[in-house]
């Protein structure tokens, strides 16, 4: 648990730094990301305005498949502006899990690729591109989309 003690955040600041278990972020095992590493955070906070700024950066490793291929790959997630405020410090304590696991989530990109330029599958035969080519006639491949389509008589 990252949790913070207000009574202990000076004027110049608190700094914390640690690292949480992975079973922090609470994926189930059949997602398509699953955490390798703990979670490794460096945060300070301080007092503004009556409330309590926590900034700082998180990172963390997590074992996926590529949607193009299909190989599995470490994808490492970092996310160097945590940033919240809490405007209430009645407050003996501030647990800041939840708001550190939902920043390392929401950096996780849309499509998940073991390299930027990931060849994928062919389409004909199965192999992956990144490995060898196909024998497969390139041509071919173009016209099998929409051969069907073509057949219509409308």
């Amino acid at each position: 648990m990252i949790s913070v003690i207000v009574s202990r955040v000076t004027e110049d600041g608190l700094f914390i730094e640690g690292e949480e278990p992975s079973s922090v972020m609470n994926i189930e095992p059949e997602s398509r990301i699953i955490p390798i590493r703990g979670l490794y955070y460096k945060i300070k906070v301080a007092m503004i305005n009556n409330g309590i700024l926590v900034t700082g950066s998180a990172h963390m490793s997590f074992k996926s498949l590529c949607d193009n291929c299909l190989a599995e790959f470490e994808l490492k997630i970092a996310n160097e502006n945590i940033c919240h405020l809490y405007e209430k410090t009645d407050a003996c304590e501030i647990d800041l899990t939840e708001d550190v696991r939902e920043d390392i989530l929401i950096s996780l990109p849309h499509r998940l690729l073991c390299k930027k330029n990931c060849k994928g599958l062919c389409f004909n035969c199965g192999q992956n591109l990144n490995l060898k080519k196909c024998s497969c006639p390139k041509q071919k491949n173009k016209d099998l989309v929409w051969e069907e389509l073509n057949k219509l008589k409308l």
